[in-house]
């Protein structure tokens, strides 16, 4: 990217977790930030993001204090005119009254055009929520592992949770070839251990369309297949009613 050199940025640094550099991205972007750099890690990608500081309106200082200028002038020359006729004992005190208005008035322009650069700096320091949910730290998802297969609930979280990322141990239930292709696979992905006769206690999950270098994997070799329990950290995505299947994008996973 480049710098222009009359421009002057602030910068914001944050980690996320690969997958999610999109959808952090896409927030940002919306905004006001633009990404300035990117470093990739195995797990987690740390970016800065920079956008132009809002100059500060010199112009409308100068105007503001002109004018609190002239009210000065215009007051002082009341004042003025008064003294001919007031004894010196009331001058006093009428000009002891009026001094406090200038003051006033030259104190007020000063302060409010510092508002604006006040607000740009609380704005840019905001932080970006990228927390990931366990069944320890979020009920939602807790339920949704262990109650059983219930689409309503299932439309709900994913409602609610889309692009956030979960973090949970499953297993591999069937793997196929996606379409014609030979190293893309469909994932069936459920939660706890794999068991060829106790039913699944959540969701359907799936992992569509992707290969093993998409798994991230860790731990024994570099391949995934059928009755593997792993443990997954991956993207919310939608969920299908019709075919009853709960889309995730892995950012990661563990043979457990």
């Amino acid at each position: 990217m480049s710098d222009s050199g009359d421009a002057q940025y602030r910068y914001q640094s944050m980690k996320v977790i690969r997958g999610r550099e999109s959808s952090t991205v896409k927030k940002m972007q919306s905004a006001g930030w633009e990404l300035h750099t990117r470093d990739q890690g195995r797990l987690r990608t740390e970016m800065t993001f920079r956008r132009v500081k809002k100059p500060t309106p010199w112009g409308l200082v100068a105007a503001l204090a002109a004018v609190a200028v002239v009210a000065i002038a215009v007051v002082g020359g009341i004042v003025a005119l008064q003294g001919d006729d007031v004894p010196d004992e009331a001058t006093a005190s009428s000009s002891e009254g009026v001094s406090q208005t200038p003051s006033e008035t030259a104190t007020s322009p000063s302060q409010e055009p510092s508002e604006e650069p006040t607000a740009t700096e609380t704005e840019s320091s905001t932080p970006v929520t990228d927390e990931v949910l366990t069944v320890e730290n979020n009920p939602d998802l807790k339920t949704l592992l262990t109650k059983g297969e219930d689409y309503n609930l299932s439309q709900a979280f994913a409602k609610n949770y889309e692009g956030r990322t979960i973090e949970f141990d499953g297993n591999v239930a069937y793997t196929a070839p996606h379409g014609n292709y030979d190293t893309r696979f469909d994932f069936l992905i459920y939660a706890g251990d794999y068991s060829e006769t106790v039913a699944a206690p959540g969701p359907s999950f799936q992992f569509r369309d992707v290969n093993f270098y998409d798994l991230n994997l860790q731990g024994r070799g570099s391949s995934v297949g059928t009755r593997d329990n792993l443990h997954i950290v991956a993207e919310v995505g939608a969920f299908e009613p019709r075919s009853g299947l709960f889309l995730l994008e892995p950012v990661s996973t563990r043979l457990r």
